[in-house]
């Protein structure tokens, strides 16, 4: 009781300070309530359109919430709900009174344009606001951050649970030549090291000679780290000796290939729903994503989580990490990351965690796993 006493206290607070102005908002940590938020504001209007950045937030949660809250006839008549991609077609927002930004960092510099000529009050709600000044000044214009509530401030009141992060420190192999490199007409295998030292010299030439970087070039060596032999090798030691059988583990896999390697069980853009929906109902403990769970997904009892790949982005992480954060009696969510040791992995891991206590960080040398 004390737990929802605690989120009930966050809850209102959040919704007392947005009242003031309706237009703003709330940044609060996966878990707090964000989506309970958002009802119990929409209640007060007559026409409200919630956009939201996937279909499954779209056709599922959303309306779930409002039903879990006893609201369901309320949402059916009263709201509308588009993704982040539809937002253009919506010609006039004046028809509602209310618009519901969830996972307000997806908003972009293309799709607001529309945002210009609405008077009505707007709640945008996220646990990672946007770090780039493009969209720092989208939340500025239209609805600034005006309550803030973040992972550790809520681990600390115990809305959400503790956490540890072990971060795996390993090196790229040097002697065994697995990794197929060259040109269309001239192949040849050479180690990891070695490619990964070629790609990053490519990238350093073009950039010291002073000419634009393409994004091919950084997004090749952020895939060629994702999908290393050896991550992939370390990823399966982690799963087979300290995941336990009947832990309930997300595995967020660099590449299809990687996923089904780590997994019987997957979920990405070739698959359907169905390894994704027996997670949910308790059937099976582990499940693979790629490019999937980052946000939004509200998934029962998670345990840990092992994670192959990561960017700079700390809202990546954030999200991530949300996933396994919920409170629950006597639960301490445990994140696995895999660093390669003198790559720009270091770098994307140091900006990712920079927000985070570091008590709650571990390194741990791959040899003494």
């Amino acid at each position: 009781m004390e737990l929802h006493k605690k989120k009930s206290e966050i809850q209102s607070e959040a919704i007392n300070i947005w009242s003031v102005k309706k237009k703003g908002c709330l940044a609060i940590a996966t878990g707090v309530g964000k989506t309970k938020i958002g009802v119990d504001i929409s209640i007060d209007y007559d026409k409200i359109l919630i956009i939201v950045p996937t279909e499954k937030l779209r056709d599922e949660r959303w309306p779930e919430e409002y039903s879990k809250w006893k609201k369901k006839t309320f949402f059916n008549s009263h709201v509308e709900k588009y993704c982040y991609a539809s937002l253009l077609n919506i010609k006039d927002l004046n028809q509602y009174d209310l618009i519901i930004f969830d996972e307000a960092h997806n908003i972009t510099i293309n799709n607001h344009v529309n945002l210009k000529k609405y008077k009505g009050d707007i709640l945008a709600l996220t646990a990672t606001p946007p770090r780039d000044e493009e969209k720092q000044e989208i939340f500025k214009k239209y609805f600034p951050v005006c309550f803030e509530y973040g992972v550790d401030e809520a681990v600390g009141d115990k809305v959400v649970a503790p956490y540890k992060i072990n971060i795996v420190q390993y090196y790229l192999d040097s002697s065994t030549k697995n990794i197929e490199a060259g040109n269309k007409t001239k192949r040849f295998m050479t180690t990891e090291l070695a490619n990964y030292n070629y790609m990053n010299n490519v990238i350093n030439k073009i950039r010291y000679s002073g000419k634009p970087v393409s994004k091919f070039f950084y997004l090749n060596r952020m895939r060629f780290l994702y999908n290393l032999p050896s991550k992939t090798r370390i990823a399966k030691k982690i799963l087979n000796n300290y995941i336990k059988d009947n832990e309930r583990c997300l595995i967020f896999a660099g590449s299809i290939k990687q996923a089904e390697e780590l997994c019987e069980y997957t979920f990405h853009s070739k698959t359907s729903d169905g390894d994704y929906d027996n997670l949910i109902k308790g059937k099976i403990n582990k499940l693979a994503s790629v490019d999937k769970l980052k946000e939004g997904h509200d998934l029962p009892n998670m345990d840990s989580a092992v994670l192959t790949k990561i960017n700079s982005n700390p809202k990546d992480f954030i999200q991530t990490m949300g996933r396994i954060i919920r409170w629950r009696d006597n639960h301490e969510g445990t994140i696995w990351l895999l660093c390669g040791m003198h790559t720009q992995e270091e770098k994307w891991v140091e900006k990712a965690l920079e927000s985070l206590d570091s008590s709650n960080i571990n390194y741990i040398n791959e040899k003494n796993l």
